[in-house]
């Protein structure tokens, strides 16, 4: 059963780059600075259009 665990001091950027991380598969880091490469693209947008 997939879960979400944030913070209620979270904001709403923060709390949507933790979702997408977890849904992709892809380190919050790279969300955070945009240092996405051409492999994580694909992945980051299926997670975008499943939600």
């Amino acid at each position: 059963m997939p879960i979400c665990v944030f913070s209620l001091e979270m904001s709403t950027d923060e709390y949507v780059q933790r979702f997408l991380s977890s849904e992709s598969g892809i380190e919050n880091n790279f969300l955070e600075t945009g240092n996405v490469s051409d492999s994580q693209w694909q992945p980051l947008s299926v997670a975008i259009s499943q939600n």
